[in-house]
């Protein structure tokens, strides 16, 4: 089978500046399903976004959709052992994180002054030559309109952080110390836990959410676990805290008020 990835580039120490594209390269690497990956044209993809996936001439896009044909068509699903209760929990975790916490990383990456200087040159890297100059200013328009539209982006950033700190906390709950999220094999859910742990904890465009992630041990094994075994070409690219009482979501706050999320 010939696989091509459309992706964003590799930045910031990261596998890809996206939860959703490093959830489904991770899939590739864990399953080791040969497959080529390349820089995604927006203008070329389903529905205009990525990851995409070029499947022996077949495309399809969404990362959950992709993910869902290869556990289909591949033997020894990921997810073949899990009960229907895991199934469940694992679902709600995946979409609060795709649904609701995604909103707070959008939002400390492409609102947040001291971030967007970062991000928009990754994205003035991946935009066509004529719009270069204008592009990053009109994406990131876009992605407060968005985010202003979605409800999230209404709240003041220390509620916002705040929520997305609870996500993580719940996160780190249903670990409960165990490797992966149901037992010592990963799933399909763990890899999604594994991208947004990463895009949240990188040390770039970093927030109140990254302080106090790093913060929470059971998150961060499971973090380096996955890395040292699907990314062993990469360092380590979680971020060191600045605070390293920032534990709990009080000490989100408490650093909103002494200026830490303008980091």
């Amino acid at each position: 089978m010939d696989i091509t990835l459309y992706k964003f580039p590799r930045v910031w120490g990261l596998p890809c500046m996206s939860p959703f594209c490093m959830k489904v390269e991770a899939y590739l690497r864990l399953r080791q399903l040969p497959h080529r990956t390349e820089v995604g044209d927006l203008r070329r993809a389903p529905r205009g976004l990525l990851p995409w996936v070029r499947l022996d001439g077949r495309v399809l896009g969404d990362s959950t959709l992709i993910v869902d044909h290869f556990e289909a068509t591949h033997p020894q699903p990921l997810d073949a052992a899990l009960s229907p209760a895991q199934r469940a929990q694992g679902w709600a975790l995946s979409r609060t994180l795709e649904e609701s916490t995604v909103w707070a990383l959008r939002r400390q990456r492409f609102d947040a002054e001291a971030a967007w200087g970062d991000t928009a040159a990754v994205v003035r890297s991946i935009l066509p030559l004529p719009l270069k100059p204008v592009g990053p200013a009109i994406v990131r328009r876009q992605m407060r309109a968005a985010l202003r539209a979605q409800g999230l982006g209404r709240l003041p950033p220390e509620a916002h952080h705040d929520f997305a700190c609870r996500d993580f906390d719940a996160a780190e709950a249903l670990l409960a110390g165990k490797p992966f999220l149901f037992g010592e094999r990963p799933s399909t859910f763990d890899l999604t836990l594994f991208a947004f742990v990463a895009s949240f904890g990188c040390a770039t465009a970093r927030s109140p959410v990254t302080e106090h992630l790093l913060g929470l041990k059971g998150l961060l094994d499971h973090q380096r676990r996955l890395r040292e075994q699907l990314y062993p070409e990469l360092g380590d690219w979680m971020a060191r805290p600045v605070r390293p009482d920032a534990t709990a979501a009080p000490a989100v706050r408490d650093a909103v008020a002494l200026g830490v999320s303008t980091i």
